[in-house]
């Protein structure tokens, strides 16, 4: 772990079979966080009007011109119990501690590499050489030997990102990339919806 493994970063790193964190990373902050805004009085102010269609009970749970119901806020909240509840539990069975043990350290809070280690968390207190260091003996590496290091995400050059770019695959194959943009940008007609759907559909 670096600077940072925390929330995500930790349920993504906990698979593995050695921990290693720096003394000061931050890391932990077992616990879900959602949130939905209600801009309706921003939208009033600026004289926008927002409409919805909708099929289904909770189908416009995350519409942000309103506030959400008892009934929307009550099957929120027992939803992000069930991701919480779920997190802990694989922190108690990738840590191999009990889940009221794992509950002690989790709720949200935020811990530095060498709380993270007193509190199990994480199983070395050490820095890349270190990690690299435990991967030989996991791997059956002589210590001696230097194994090719491969560094992720890679540097890509400016005129890479624009061939990517322009390798996207479009709607057809006769279609650039730079056209579908400018094929979208025409539909934001003057008094038009400012919102569309990520797919063009087109009726034949």
């Amino acid at each position: 772990m670096g600077e940072l493994a925390a929330s995500g970063g930790y349920y993504i790193s906990m698979g593995a079979c050695s921990l290693v964190a720096t003394p000061f990373t931050f890391t932990g902050s077992i616990g879900v966080i959602f949130g939905k805004p209600n801009l309706k009085g921003l939208y009033d102010k600026l004289g926008i009007t927002r409409q919805s269609l909708q099929r289904g009970k909770r189908a416009s749970i995350s519409n942000e011109y309103r506030y959400l119901s008892e009934d929307e806020k009550k099957f929120l909240y027992g939803h992000l119990e069930r991701i919480y509840n779920d997190f802990v539990a694989k922190v108690a069975q990738s840590r191999k501690m009990s889940v009221e043990a794992a509950e002690a350290v989790s709720k949200g809070r935020l811990w530095i590499g060498i709380q993270a280690k007193d509190n199990g968390l994480v199983d070395v207190e050490g820095g890349l050489i270190d990690a690299i260091s435990l991967a030989k003996i996991k791997a059956g590496i002589p210590q001696n030997e230097e194994p090719e290091i491969i560094y992720f995400p890679k540097k890509k050059k400016l005129m890479e990102f624009f061939i990517e770019l322009a390798e996207i695959s479009s709607h057809s194959q006769t279609e650039t990339f730079l056209e579908q943009i400018d094929n979208y940008f025409n539909l934001f007609e003057t008094g038009e919806p400012l919102m569309l759907y990520p797919v063009i559909v087109s009726i034949k």
